[in-house]
C-alpha cells in the first residue's frame, strides 16, 4: 500500500508539471486582457480541473501497469505508454466544447440565440485570441429570448456562431443587432488562415459607411450550398449601457419586415403630421395656446420616436454621428418637459396649486438642468462610466418622476370632477407606465433593450397617447365651446331682459308723455283756441287789423293742436289696437305722401293679428324710425316698404333711391342704433346694403 501511495503522488506531480503548466502559460499569453487577470490559475476554474484529473488517472494506471509488468517481465515499452496517455487525453476534459452549428434551411427566422456564444473582455483582443477563449470555456450560450446587456462598463463584447447550409441551394440571410447605438461593430469570417474582417461599422461612423442602408445595424450573409461558415463579432459601447438582442432571418423575411416597418413609419408620420397641422389650425382659429403647445409636443415626440430607432440618423443628419449620439437623450428630455407642460395646461394644474403641480414643476426643472450636464459628460468624459451612471440615473429618475406625476395629476383632477382628465389618464397611463418601467429596468439591471428594440412599449404608448390626447383636446374644445355658448346665451338673455326692461320703460314713458300732452297741454291749447275764437262783445265791429290778428292766432293755435295730436299719436298710436299694424302703416304713409317730397309705397302680406302687442308696437317704431331717416336724410324721391308675416317669421324690406349712408351716416347713426337695439329686442336680424344709388334694409323677426 505504501508503494501504491507513492506511485499515486508521483503520478499527480508528473501530470501537473507536464500538462497544467503548459496550459497555464498559454492562458496567460492569450487571455492577458481578460477581466479575471493573467495571474489567475486554471486550477481556480472547476471546469478546467477535469483535464488534470484525466491525466492523473491515466498516469496512475500507467505507473501501476509498468511496475507489475516489470515484475512479470512483460513491459510493453514506450508505445504502450503513449497509447495510455492518449487514452487519458481523450477524456471529457480535453475534448473542448465544440460550437454547435446552426443548420440553414428554408425557414424565415432562425433561433440564433441557441447557437450564439458570447463573452466580454476589458481589452480588445486579436480575433484569433478572442475566438480561442470563446471556444475554450469562456463563451456563454445566449438563452432564448434574452438580450446581452450590461450596466455602465468599458467592456468589449464578443459573439460567435457557425452556420451550415445543408440544402442544395445557396442561402441569403440577414443578421440584425436590434440596437442602433452601438459605437463600433467589427465582423469577422473564419478562414483557413485565421479571421478575415468583413465590415467595420458603428454609430461613431457616418451612416454612409454601413454595408446595408438600414436604421439598425444589419449585415447580409450569403452561404453556398453545402457550405459552413463561422462568424466572429466584436461590439463596443465603452463607458455606457450596452444591449443587443440578435436576430437571424432569411433575406426575403427581412425585406418584408423592412417594407412593413417603413410602411408603419410612414403611416405614423402621416397621422402625427395631420395632428400637428390640425392643432396649428385650431390654435390660429381659436386663439388657444394649448393647440400650439400640443403641436410642438407631437413634433418633438415624433423626433424621439425616430431617434430611438435610429431613423433620424438615416434621414436627417447621416454625416454627423456626434449629433446622433445625443439625439435620443435630447429629444427624450424635451418630450418629457413638454409632456409635463401639456399636463399642466390640459388639466389646469396651475389654478389648483396642489402638491402634484409642485412635484411636476420640480421634476421638470431637474430634467432641464441635468440635460446639458448629461450632454457635457457624455461628450467630454466618454470613458468615465461612474460619472455617466450618476448623471444618467438622475436623468432617468426625472423622466420617471414626470411620467408618474402625470398619472397622479390626472387621478387628482378626476376626483375633483374635471371630466377631460379621463382622456388624459386613458392616453397617458400606458405611456407613463412604460416610461417608468423602462427607467426602473435601466437603473436596476442596466438593460436598455426595452428602449432600443422596436416596437418598444414607449413607442406604442406615444402612438396611443397622441391619438387619445388629440381626441381629448377636441372633446375639451367642444366642452369649452358648450360652456362659452351657455355663457353667451346667459349673457344674451340678460341683455335681452335688459333691453325688454328698457323698451318697456320707454313705452311706459311714451304713454305717460302722450297722456300728459293730451290731458294737460292739449286741454290748455283747446282752452286757448276757445278763448281766441270767443272775443268779448264791445258793441261795435272789430277793426280789420284786430280781426286779422284773431284769425292768425286761431290758425296758430289750431296748428299747435294738430302737432300735439301727431306727437301724441307717434308716442302712443291708439289705432294699433283697433286698425292693427297694416292699416296704421298705410294711414301713416298716406299722411306722409300728402305733404312730403318722398313718395312711399307699402305692400303687406299675411295676418298681422299673429303679432302680440309688444311685437306690433316695436315693429311700428322700427318702421317709423326708418321712414324718418328716409325723409330727413336720404333725399330720396321714391321709397318702398314690403312687409310679410308668416307662421315662422316676419320679414320687412325697406328700399329707397336716395344717396345712401355715405353722406348722411353721422346723422343717421343714432336712428340706426335705435333700430338695431329694437331688432335685437325681438331676437331678429338686420342686414343693410347701402351705396350712392340707394339703401336696402332687410329685417327678419322670428315669431
Amino acid at each position: 500500500m505504501f508503494h501504491m501511495s507513492s506511485y499515486i503522488i508521483r503520478a499527480f506531480k508528473c501530470c501537473y508539471k507536464s500538462n497544467v503548466g503548459t496550459d497555464r502559460v498559454q492562458y496567460q499569453k492569450v487571455g492577458s486582457g481578460h477581466k479575471t487577470g493573467a495571474s489567475v490559475s486554471l486550477l481556480r476554474n472547476q471546469r478546467e480541473l477535469l483535464p488534470v484529473f484525466g491525466y492523473f488517472n491515466n498516469a496512475v494506471l500507467l505507473c501501476i501497469f509498468t511496475r507489475y509488468m516489470k515484475r512479470f517481465r512483460l513491459l510493453l515499452g514506450i508505445p504502450s505508454c503513449l497509447l495510455l496517455c492518449l487514452a487519458g487525453s481523450s477524456g471529457p476534459a480535453l475534448s473542448q466544447p465544440q460550437q454547435k452549428p446552426l443548420t440553414v434551411t428554408s425557414r424565415e427566422t432562425y433561433p440564433i440565440e441557441q447557437y450564439l456564444y458570447w463573452m466580454q473582455t476589458e481589452r480588445r483582443l486579436p480575433a484569433d485570441s478572442a475566438f480561442y477563449l470563446l471556444q475554450h470555456g469562456k463563451g456563454r450560450l445566449l438563452a432564448p429570448g434574452i438580450s446581452i446587456n450590461s450596466g455602465f462598463s468599458s467592456y468589449y463584447y464578443w459573439m460567435t456562431f457557425t452556420l451550415q447550409n445543408t440544402s442544395g441551394t445557396g442561402k441569403a440571410l440577414f443578421y440584425q443587432f436590434n440596437n442602433p447605438y452601438i459605437d463600433v461593430i467589427d465582423i469577422y469570417l473564419k478562414t483557413g488562415g485565421g479571421f478575415e474582417k468583413l465590415w467595420s461599422v458603428g454609430s461613431l461612423f457616418p451612416f454612409t459607411t454601413r454595408n446595408y442602408p438600414y436604421h439598425d445595424f444589419v449585415f447580409p450573409i450569403s452561404i453556398g450550398a453545402g457550405q459552413s461558415a463561422t462568424y466572429l463579432i466584436m461590439a463596443e459601447k465603452r463607458g455606457e449601457l450596452f444591449s443587443t438582442k440578435p436576430e437571424l432571418m432569411s433575406a426575403r423575411h427581412f425585406k418584408k419586415k423592412e417594407q412593413n416597418l417603413y410602411l408603419v413609419f410612414g403611416t405614423i408620420m402621416g397621422m402625427m403630421l395631420f395632428n400637428i397641422l390640425i392643432n396649428i389650425f385650431l390654435g390660429v382659429s381659436l386663439k388657444d395656446r394649448i393647440h400650439f403647445l400640443y403641436a410642438i409636443y407631437v413634433s418633438v415626440a415624433l423626433l424621439w420616436f425616430f431617434s430611438s430607432m435610429g431613423i433620424d440618423y438615416q434621414l436627417f443628419f447621416p454625416n454627423h454621428p456626434a449629433w446622433f449620439q445625443q439625439s435620443q437623450g435630447i429629444t427624450g428630455a424635451v418630450t418629457m418637459v413638454l409632456m409635463a407642460q401639456l399636463a399642466t395646461v390640459f388639466l389646469k394644474l396651475r389654478q389648483t396649486k396642489t402638491r402634484v403641480y409642485t412635484f411636476l414643476t420640480i421634476t421638470k426643472w431637474v430634467l432641464i438642468l441635468i440635460l446639458p450636464i448629461k450632454i457635457g459628460v457624455y461628450t467630454e468624459l466618454p470613458l468615465y462610466s461612474a460619472t455617466k451612471k450618476i448623471v444618467m440615473n438622475i436623468y432617468l429618475l426625472a423622466v420617471a418622476g414626470i411620467a408618474l406625476g402625470m398619472i397622479w395629476a390626472a387621478i387628482l383632477r378626476i376626483r375633483q370632477g374635471f371630466k377631460p382628465a379621463w382622456f388624459f389618464l386613458a392616453a397617458m397611463f400606458y405611456l407613463a407606465f412604460s416610461i417608468a418601467k423602462t427607467c426602473y429596468i435601466i437603473i436596476g439591471r442596466g438593460d436598455v433593450s426595452e428602449l432600443v428594440s422596436p416596437p418598444t412599449n414607449i413607442q406604442q404608448g406615444i402612438i396611443i397617447e397622441t391619438i387619445i390626447i388629440f381626441i381629448g383636446i377636441i372633446y375639451r374644445y367642444n366642452l369649452f365651446k358648450k360652456e362659452k355658448e351657455t355663457l353667451r346665451l346667459a349673457l344674451a338673455g340678460q341683455q335681452l331682459q335688459m333691453a325688454q326692461q328698457i323698451v318697456n320703460a320707454q313705452e311706459e314713458e311714451r304713454k305717460r308723455l302722450a297722456q300728459d300732452l293730451h290731458d294737460d297741454v292739449g286741454a290748455t291749447l283747446s282752452s286757448l283756441l276757445l278763448h281766441i275764437t270767443n272775443p268779448p262783445e264791445t258793441g261795435r265791429p272789430a277793426a280789420p287789423s284786430v280781426q286779422q290778428h284773431y284769425e292768425r292766432s286761431t290758425a296758430i293755435t289750431q296748428k299747435a293742436l294738430t302737432d300735439l295730436r301727431n306727437i301724441s299719436h307717434n308716442l302712443l298710436p291708439k289705432d294699433l289696437t283697433t286698425l292693427h299694424l297694416f292699416q296704421e302703416l298705410k294711414n301713416r304713409m298716406d299722411v306722409l305722401n300728402s305733404f312730403g317730397a318722398t313718395r312711399f309705397a307699402i305692400s303687406t302680406d299675411g295676418d298681422d293679428t299673429r303679432l302680440n302687442e309688444m311685437q306690433t308696437v316695436t315693429l311700428y317704431r322700427i318702421i317709423n324710425e326708418l321712414v324718418n331717416n328716409i325723409v330727413k336724410h336720404a333725399k330720396a324721391s321714391q321709397a318702398n316698404i314690403d312687409m310679410t308675416i308668416t307662421d315662422e317669421q316676419t320679414t320687412l324690406v325697406v328700399e329707397d333711391n336716395g344717396i345712401g349712408f355715405l353722406e348722411h351716416n353721422k346723422a343717421a347713426g343714432i336712428g340706426l342704433k335705435n333700430i338695431g337695439s329694437r331688432v335685437a329686442f325681438l331676437n331678429g336680424e338686420i342686414n343693410i346694403d347701402t351705396n350712392r344709388q340707394g339703401t336696402t334694409i332687410i329685417i327678419v323677426i322670428p315669431l
